[in-house]
């Protein structure tokens, strides 16, 4: 009897398991990471946000400003915002990778790892290439800039 109850409990979850390709399904895993790297002493900083845990960290290259690192469990009502302004197949689509750091200037960068498939964009404020996800974008920006500042 224990057999049998256990071989239905397991196709009972093998037949709730989603595709990689279903998008009315939860995914597995998401991974939502991003930050700013700037020329001229400015640093870089990241983000790292999962469903549990947020992790910040700011890095600078000169001595006289501090590194910063902080973590925090996640808001679950900011997790379910950020991941209703994300649609995963319109931020695969943006493919933008500027270097304005490489004359000084600021990138944005922001990478998605969702169901282990990852999209990564590098972007200025100027960049155009970003108007279709502008939701996702400014939503991710209020979240790191709550971290810049505590």
């Amino acid at each position: 009897m224990r057999i049998l109850l256990s071989f239905t409990i397991l196709l009972c979850l093998v037949g709730m398991s989603c595709d990689d390709d279903d998008d009315d399904c939860e995914p597995i895993d998401i991974v939502i990471k991003t930050g700013q790297e700037c020329g001229w002493c400015a640093g870089m900083d990241s983000l790292t946000i999962t469903k549990l845990n947020s992790s910040y960290a700011f890095d600078s290259p000169c001595p006289e400003i501090e590194d910063k690192k902080r973590n925090a469990k996640t808001d679950s009502t900011e997790w379910n915002e950020l991941l209703a302004t994300l649609d995963w197949n319109e931020f695969n689509q943006v493919q933008v990778e500027t270097c304005a750091v490489c004359s000084d200037g600021c990138d944005t960068w922001i990478s998605v790892e969702k169901n282990h498939q990852t999209h990564r964009i590098r972007f200025t404020e100027y960049s155009t290439e970003i108007e279709p996800i502008r939701p996702f974008v400014e939503k991710l920006d209020s979240l790191i800039e709550a971290f810049r500042k505590n």
